[in-house]
């Protein structure tokens, strides 16, 4: 019913003939505002009922409080540019974990490079590497359904399902 969204953005640019640098942090407060309960059947710290008990202050799911990113582009020569950049994260809560008594997705990065050449005033080829290390982070999660269809065909250890980051890519 009320939420709150607030923050602090940072960015800083360098640019000369032929280089450009980047750096851009944000701090987010996303927080619930009121005392209440939410329906979270799946959370497996829910109350009987299937809901979970919302506070005011408790941290909006799936909302990473800190992020970082930093980067250049640099011009090779007069056609050839190329540059990388890092996004950082830091953790958030799970989807349906409203509640905050869940373990948090872990914080993650990413590296990635690029590179163009301009071959013609019409004409430029491409290329774009992400996730240059392979990190394999989740950047979203969420609870599988207590009574899954498969769930009688399976032991379930842990009730959490995430999904990672994209993979190395060119």
């Amino acid at each position: 019913p009320a939420t709150q969204r607030q923050g602090v953005e940072v960015q800083a640019e360098y640019a000369m003939p032929g280089l450009s640098v980047y750096a851009n942090y944000a701090l987010i407060d996303a927080t619930f505002q009121f005392t209440g309960t939410l329906s979270s059947p799946n959370n497996p710290l829910a109350n009987p009922d299937g809901s979970i008990d919302i506070r005011p202050g408790n941290k909006l799911p799936l909302v990473p409080e800190h992020q970082f990113k930093i980067g250049f582009d640099y011009m090779i020569t007069p056609i050839w540019r190329f540059g990388a950049n890092l996004a950082a994260y830091s953790s958030s809560y799970f989807r349906g974990d409203e509640s905050n008594i869940n373990p948090k997705l872990p914080a993650y990065y990413t590296v990635n490079l690029n590179s163009s050449v301009q071959l013609t005033d019409n004409t430029q080829v491409f290329l774009l590497i992400t996730n240059l290390f392979n990190n394999r982070y989740a950047n979203f999660g969420t609870f599988l359904e207590r009574e899954a269809n498969f769930a009688n065909r399976f032991v379930l250890n842990d009730p959490r399902t995430t999904t990672l980051v994209q993979p190395l890519a060119s």
